[in-house]
């Protein structure tokens, strides 16, 4: 799959949520191969979508963010600053703000934080 890299990144901003939600996963699964550091051309438009109206969107980017910080601790800083801002967010649930979008990806938050802890301290065994 990671020679159709680009392919799969240009496919984050597809007007088929579904197409879109795949990507992304399918982006944060190939970074574990990604040597040639392909996804640094991805990086900025790849955590934008954080702030994307769609709690799911976000939730993907939230959720596999921490396969991107095991692969390239550097960026932990950074991307720990976009999730935290995910309060200050507004995601819409059939067109209306939604607290309870919010809520749901407080916990994808605590979920990455929790794995990327796991790393480090495996990484440091």
């Amino acid at each position: 799959m990671y020679p159709y890299f680009d392919e799969a990144a240009n496919l984050i901003h597809d007007s088929n949520s579904f197409i879109k939600w795949g990507a992304i996963i399918t982006l944060s699964n190939l970074i574990a191969v990604d040597d040639d550091d392909r996804f640094a051309t991805i990086y900025e438009k790849y955590f934008d979508l954080i702030d994307s109206e769609s709690m799911i969107t976000a939730a993907n980017v939230i959720g596999n963010a921490w396969k991107i910080i095991k692969k390239n601790p550097i960026h932990e800083n950074d991307i720990t600053r976009r999730m935290l801002r995910v309060s200050e967010n507004t995601y819409l649930n059939k067109g209306l703000p939604s607290a309870e979008c919010k809520n749901v990806l407080i916990g994808h938050v605590v979920d990455c934080l929790i794995n990327t802890m796991t790393c480090q301290v495996i990484r440091n065994q």
